[in-house]
């Protein structure tokens, strides 16, 4: 048995040539169930004792969802969670516990999703999934309700959650790229330790006290370096290109979510000692002439976007816990032809996970 490094599920762990079996034999044709509304658990949370579980929880008992079932691993069996004077527990994963579920949100390790998934499809439930498991399959609709979210319409029974620093990434680049057409870009990232979840908090909390009191640096787990006063530029694994599985994603989503087959990416990822929001420093290349009070334009007028002007700058600390997205530093590129740089700030765990899952959710779940 291997384990989730986040979220400590107990599954059958396989290897890549026995996974195919888990997955649904024809995403293509899977839609949302007409029987819908009349089930008695509107939503379900896989992951739900995780960071972005937890904040998908707040937000739906925010909005008035009165019937969630919560699910994680052995050691949270029992667990509960006072929320707008209610308790909520949490249960055993089964395929019993999708039966009675309209969404389900899956907030743990590609490795769960590519198991209890598709279970949840046979049982009727439409998939929110937050994993990478589902994201470069042809058949299934990688959304961001402000950018394509018109594939929505056809009702999908499994919809992929962006990785959060693409996702955030987008949400300032799309705006731009309506109205100069994007040819390439550049970003590096500045990641939050809660990208690594509570591991990744606790060990810069730690690493913080220890060297405060004087103390030798303590060994680290959840990154590759200590993280206290440090900056780490390696998340994820390396491939064989040089680049990170971080950075590839940011190539692979970003051409799938904008349609963009041949979009030219390069990305550098950095993890830094901040306990929560991504910030992505863009340079990026538009087929078009750029004008700067057309850009500036075309970003305030987009959904979820704050636009900062100088000598106001966007940061980390002043969007976490918010659910829109901050630009800044907006300057023509020196180096590139009709070229744009910027800064975008954004909370990961919100509108780079759980935020954009509730929108999806929002425009097809139960009302």
């Amino acid at each position: 048995m291997t384990h989730s490094s986040h979220f400590d599920f107990v599954f059958q762990d396989t290897r890549p040539d026995e996974r195919a079996q888990h997955e649904p034999t024809d995403l293509s044709t899977k839609r949302t169930p007409l029987t819908l509304l009349h089930r008695s658990s509107n939503y379900a949370i896989v992951g739900a004792t995780g960071l972005v579980g937890q904040e998908l929880l707040k937000l739906l008992t925010k909005d008035g969802q009165n019937n969630i079932r919560l699910a994680a691993s052995e050691a949270s069996l029992g667990q509960s969670y006072l929320l707008n004077g209610r308790q909520w527990v949490v249960e055993r994963l089964s395929a019993d516990f999708f039966k009675d579920v309209a969404v389900a949100f899956f907030c743990a390790s590609k490795y769960v999703s590519l198991e209890w998934v598709p279970i949840a499809l046979e049982c009727g439930c439409t998939c929110i999934d937050n994993s990478s498991a589902y994201r470069h399959a042809p058949s299934v609709p990688l959304v961001i309700p402000e950018i394509n979210g018109h594939l929505l319409r056809d009702q999908p029974q499994l919809i992929a959650n962006p990785n959060c620093s693409t996702l955030i990434t987008l949400m300032a680049l799309y705006p731009l790229h309506k109205a100069f057409g994007l040819k390439r870009f550049w970003a590096s990232t500045y990641q939050a330790v809660s990208g690594a979840g509570r591991l990744g908090l606790q060990e810069l909390d730690d690493q913080v006290q220890a060297a405060a009191s004087g103390h030798s640096p303590l060994p680290h787990q959840a990154f590759s370096a200590p993280i206290a006063f440090n900056a780490i530029p390696s998340i994820g694994d390396f491939c064989h290109s040089g680049y990170t599985t971080e950075e590839e994603k940011m190539l692979h989503e970003s051409r799938k979510i904008l349609g963009l087959s041949t979009l030219r990416v390069s990305t550098t990822c950095v993890r830094i000692p901040i306990r929560r929001a991504h910030s992505i420093a863009i340079s990026a290349e538009f087929e078009q002439l750029i004008d700067l009070d057309v850009a500036k334009e075309a970003l305030r007028a987009a959904p979820g976007i704050e636009v900062l002007d100088l000598p106001k700058v966007p940061t980390p600390l002043a969007f976490s816990s918010r659910t829109k997205c901050g630009v800044g530093r907006l300057r023509i590129d020196s180096a590139l032809e009709n070229g744009l740089s910027l800064w975008v700030s954004g909370d990961q765990l919100l509108k780079g996970a759980a935020f954009n899952a509730f929108q999806l959710s929002q425009k097809m779940g139960p009302k």
